[in-house]
């Protein structure tokens, strides 16, 4: 079975700063390091515009799936959901096919 990566890409609602990301990212990561099938994730910012890149590496298409219905009930992400702009928000599921 293949790992899957979860891509999100997001722009900050505006007046957000990195320190108030990163804070409120590393307590939805205490959220998706207890899913099963977890196995890495990591928060990115493009250097030069308000674009973030949050990466998850998942066992699973069905760890995934799993995620996003965890995400959506447990109260530990609302302050990293309340931070992003869905105005600009992308998810897209990748396959992985080589290391």
């Amino acid at each position: 079975m293949n790992n899957i990566i979860e891509h999100v890409t997001f722009a900050a609602k505006p007046g957000s700063t990195d320190q108030e990301m990163r804070a409120a990212f590393d307590l939805s990561n205490e959220v998706a390091q207890a899913i099963p099938g977890f196995i890495q994730r990591t928060l990115a910012k493009s250097a030069d515009s308000n674009l973030w890149f949050d990466i998850v590496q998942w066992d699973s298409m069905e760890a995934a799936k799993n995620a996003m219905k965890a995400f959506e009930s447990d109260p530990r992400t609302n302050s990293y959901v309340a931070l992003i702009d869905f105005e600009q928000f992308e998810l897209k599921h990748l396959t992985i096919i080589a290391p």
